[in-house]
């Protein structure tokens, strides 16, 4: 029975939302921000996460089309 591979793109993303999460919960009870500073720094990051994702799919996408 073949093994299946685990993508790159899902551990890339799994990485930096696990980083995030404890880097927030480390810093944001730490530092004075107004919430609305909080959310839009947590909506960043997670845009990026997203692209991230998207990116890392498309690519490998493409290269199994060329396989």
């Amino acid at each position: 029975m073949k093994r299946r591979r685990i993508r790159k793109s899902t551990v890339i993303v799994l990485a930096f939302t696990l980083y995030s999460v404890i880097i927030y919960a480390y810093f944001i009870p730490r530092v004075e921000m107004s919430a609305s500073r909080i959310w839009l720094t947590v909506g960043v990051n997670a845009l990026i996460i997203v692209l991230l994702w998207w990116i890392y799919r498309r690519r490998e996408s493409m290269t199994d089309k060329h396989k």
